[in-house]
Order: C-alpha cells, then sequence, then structure tokens
C-alpha cells in the first residue's frame, strides 16, 4: 500500500490519494500528525524552502486486527539551504518526541522509517537514510550537504 500527500509546493496539504489495492486512507490518517510535526519543524527551521512533499509506505497483517507491521516515510525536500542533517534531525524529533502516533506504532512492533531526500540551489540531489542519520550522529561524523 503506498500513500502519498498531494502538495502544491510548500502551501497546504490536500489530503492523501489512494495508490495501493487496499483503502487505508482514514486509518493512516492518524500518522498526518507525523507529517505536520516534521512540517512545522522543517518550516521553523529552513528558509526558504521551495517544496515539501511526503510520501508513505506500508505494510499490514494478513490476519485480523491487520495493524500496520512495517511503514516507511519518504520526505521530498527542495532547499537552497538545508542540509540533510537538519532534515534527519527534524524527522527524529518528529518520531522520538512529538508524534504520539509514530510512537506508539513503533512500541506496538511496527517497524518505522524514513528517508530524505534533499534537493539543492544547485539541482543536486542527496538522500539519507535514518540508518544513515543514526550512525553518523551516534558517531559524531559529518554528514552530507
Amino acid at each position: 500500500m503506498s500513500l502519498q500527500d498531494r502538495d502544491d509546493g510548500i502551501g497546504a496539504t490536500h489530503g492523501c490519494k489512494r495508490t495501493g489495492a487496499h483503502d487505508a486512507a482514514a486509518e493512516f490518517g492518524e500518522l498526518g500528525v507525523d507529517r505536520c510535526d516534521a512540517r512545522v519543524m522543517l518550516c521553523d527551521r529552513l528558509a526558504p524552502i521551495g517544496s515539501l512533499r511526503f510520501e508513505l509506505e506500508a505494510e499490514r497483517a494478513t490476519a485480523e486486527p491487520q495493524v500496520f507491521t512495517a511503514i516507511q516515510m519518504h520526505v521530498h525536500l527542495a532547499s537552497p539551504d538545508a542540509t540533510t542533517a537538519e532534515i534527519g534531525a527534524a524527522m527524529e524529533l518528529s518520531w522520538e518526541k512529538y508524534c504520539s502516533v509514530s510512537i506508539m506504532l513503533m512500541r506496538s512492533g511496527c517497524a518505522m522509517a524514513w528517508t530524505a531526500q534533499l534537493t539543492g540551489a544547485d539541482g543536486h540531489t542527496h538522500t539519507l537514510t535514518q540508518a544513515e542519520y543514526l550512525a553518523q550522529r551516534a558517531g559524531g561524523g559529518a554528514m552530507m550537504a
């Protein structure tokens, strides 16, 4: 199952459209809290932002209750000044501290991860995974621009 935000740049998000076979948009809407937290943090910390878009992919248990077993969030950001480290910090704060839904899902055993794709002023795209961000943060290593 895959759900995508329809976003016209940095303006208001217009909800989710279903791109998978099962319509779980209402249930998946709970993750809108997380997208909202991440969006607010990114918008507050980074300026200017050309566009910001979130995509979600999820897997559910086959047996009842069909709970979410895995969720992958993809963040696409275009900004001349942002760094992948800033995106990573915003995502981790959202998931670890501010989004009660993502915390409940993780505590229930749902595997959750994110990737961030940053397009800079030069048009080059940099990608950072949650695992890379956490490893770099733990090791004190420098992160990509």
